[in-house]
C-alpha cells in the first residue's frame, strides 16, 4: 500500500494497459455547464491520470452546450452507456444517472446542511444523497469528514469510499518571470495581503473575513476571487462602510498560473468555510508555502493536518486573533507543509477510483 497524507490508496500498478480494461463512462458536465474552476480542475486532472495509467478504459460523455442537464442525465446519458458498451457510469457529483443498466457511483462532496450552510439549495443535495443510497452502487467522498458525515445521516446504502484529490505541480513557492508584472498590474506588489481564493460565494464567510480584517491592527489588503456573481456590489459596500475600500481587491475568473502567484505571494490564505468536502485551496496554499488558516475540526482541518491554523468555532474572535497572528510576523518557512501537500497527487486519485471500480465490476 501506498499512502497520499493520511489516506491509504493503492499502490501505483504498472501504466501498461490491461488486456481488458473495464470502460467505464465519466459524466463530464462540470467541463461543459457552468461549475466552480474547482471542479473542474478535479474532473479535468483526474480523467487524465486515469488516461495516462490506462488501467481502465475512460469513455468521456458530455453534454452539447446549451443542453438540459436533467434531460441529459435521465435520457442521453443512460443511453450512452447501452450505445457504447459501458461498464459503469462515474458521476463527479451528487447528481447522477439512475437509469443506466450499469453498475453507477455517486461523489458526495459535502452534507453541507448539517453545518448550517444553505447556498446552492441544500435541499438538492439531500434528495440527491438519498437517491444515492437506494440508487448508486458506490459513493466516493474526498475526506473522511465527509464519509463520516454521510455515515452518519440516517439510511442505507453503499459505504463510502475515501478518494482524496490531488495538487497541481504549478501551485509550488518558487516564483515565475511574471509574478512581479502580476502583482504591479494587481497593484499587489510589495503589499501584504490575504487571500481568498473563490471566496466570492457566501459560503466561504466574506463578510467575516472583511470584519476581522478591519479590526486587526494591521493594514492588510484582502483579495477575492471567483466566478462574477451578484454578491460583489455588496462586498465592495461592507468594504466602504468599513473604511477599508482601497484594501479589497476582486480578481474573477483567473487562470491557474495568476492563482499561483496570488498563492505565494499571499502572506496568509483563507479557507473558513463552515462546510466543504475537501477544498483545494488548502493544498494549494500549503504547496505553495503559504499557511492555510482553516475551521477547526473541518474537512480543510483533516486535510491540511498539523500544518494549517486552526480557527475555532465561527465568531469574529477568532477569526480576528488568527489574523493578528499571521499578519504580526514574518512568514517562516514551511517545508513540511510543502511536503505533505505533495503527498496529495492525482496519481493516487485515479488509483483510488480504480480500486473501487474493480471491487465493482
Amino acid at each position: 500500500m501506498a499512502t497520499a497524507g493520511p489516506y491509504p490508496v493503492s499502490a501505483a500498478p504498472s501504466h501498461m494497459p490491461a488486456p481488458f480494461p473495464m470502460r467505464i463512462g465519466f459524466d463530464c458536465a462540470p467541463l461543459v455547464f457552468p461549475h466552480s474552476l474547482g471542479i473542474r480542475r478535479v474532473v479535468e486532472n483526474t480523467l487524465q491520470a486515469l488516461e495516462q495509467r490506462e488501467n481502465l478504459q475512460v469513455v468521456r460523455l458530455m453534454p452539447e452546450p446549451g443542453a438540459k442537464l436533467r434531460a441529459w442525465r435521465r435520457k442521453a446519458l443512460a443511453q450512452a452507456v447501452g450505445d457504447q458498451d459501458l461498464q459503469g457510469l462515474h458521476a463527479f457529483q451528487s447528481a447522477f444517472c439512475m437509469g443506466a443498466k450499469v453498475p453507477s457511483v455517486q461523489t458526495v462532496h459535502e452534507l453541507s446542511w448539517l453545518h448550517g450552510v444553505k447556498e446552492k439549495g441544500s435541499w438538492k443535495q439531500r434528495l440527491w444523497v438519498g437517491l444515492g443510497r437506494r440508487w448508486a452502487q458506490g459513493v466516493v467522498c474526498a475526506t473522511r469528514f465527509a464519509a463520516q458525515d454521510y455515515s452518519q445521516t440516517a439510511g442505507s446504502g453503499p459505504k463510502p469510499t475515501i478518494v482524496p484529490w490531488g495538487v497541481a505541480s504549478n501551485f509550488q513557492p518558487e516564483p515565475d518571470d511574471q509574478d512581479l508584472s502580476r502583482l504591479q498590474e494587481w497593484s499587489l506588489r510589495d503589499t501584504t495581503f490575504v487571500f481568498s481564493p473563490g471566496g466570492l460565494r457566501p459560503k466561504k464567510r466574506p463578510v467575516d473575513l472583511l470584519r476581522a480584517l478591519a479590526k486587526v491592527s494591521h493594514s492588510a489588503h484582502v483579495v477575492f476571487t471567483g466566478s462574477p456573481c451578484e454578491h460583489v456590489p455588496r462586498l465592495q459596500a461592507l468594504a466602504q462602510e468599513l473604511g477599508m475600500a482601497n484594501r479589497v481587491h476582486v480578481l474573477q475568473d483567473l487562470p491557474d498560473p495568476d492563482l499561483a502567484c496570488l498563492y505565494r505571494h499571499a502572506r496568509a490564505t483563507s479557507v473558513i468555510a463552515r462546510s466543504e468536502g475537501f477544498a483545494l485551496p488548502v493544498l494549494e496554499s500549503l504547496a505553495s508555502d503559504t499557511l492555510p488558516l482553516v475551521t477547526a475540526n473541518s474537512a480543510q482541518a483533516e486535510v491540511a493536518d498539523k500544518h494549517g491554523l486552526a480557527v475555532e468555532g465561527h465568531g469574529d474572535a477568532a477569526l480576528q486573533a488568527a489574523l493578528e497572528s499571521v499578519l504580526g510576523t514574518a512568514p517562516p518557512d514551511n517545508p513540511d507543509g510543502v511536503a505533505h501537500a505533495r503527498t496529495f497527487t492525482w496519481e493516487h486519485t485515479a488509483a483510488g477510483i480504480e480500486k473501487l471500480w474493480e471491487s465493482l465490476v
